[in-house]
């Protein structure tokens, strides 16, 4: 639960970083508590692969999650497919993970995703915007089906 609950979004740690990406990375931010659990075993993943002597450009590479591990699966897809590899991703009920230029660079690797979420379930619906400001039980319900 502590991961869930470290929730100020942060700056890329300097691992993300791929030589000329940093201009371009620089208003990403991304879940605190999600970027300290992924890079926490990213050293390992990556040391495996480079082990293996995989060439990214042909190693197709399925990633999943639910919940948490959903939300540790975004942020796996994206390093992945930002180092060349084929990723496919799909998550069950995960918090999202970034703010609105973490989605933009998410979305311009082209990694085909599957995002499967309840309706009434509110994981995946927060963070909520912090200028949001839900006064009845009415309005999250409205703020819920509006990203369905």
């Amino acid at each position: 639960w502590l991961t869930n609950i470290t929730a100020n979004q942060s700056p890329l740690a300097a691992a993300w970083m791929t030589p000329g990406s940093a201009k371009v990375l620089s208003e990403v931010k991304i879940h605190e508590g999600f970027q300290v659990a992924y890079l926490a075993v990213r050293g390992r993943i990556m040391e495996r692969l480079e082990k293996e002597g995989l060439d990214p450009s042909e190693t197709p590479v399925d990633i999943a999650g639910h919940s948490l591990g959903g939300a540790l699966a975004t942020l796996a897809a994206v390093d992945f497919a930002s180092k060349g590899f084929k990723v496919r991703c799909v998550t069950w009920a995960a918090p999202r993970v970034g703010n609105a230029a973490f989605g933009h660079w998410y979305k311009s690797l082209n990694v085909p995703t599957a995002r499967f979420i309840l309706r009434f379930d509110p994981v995946p619906h927060v963070p909520m915007d912090k200028t949001q400001r839900l006064g009845t039980t009415a309005a999250f319900i409205e703020k819920l089906l509006s990203h369905v």
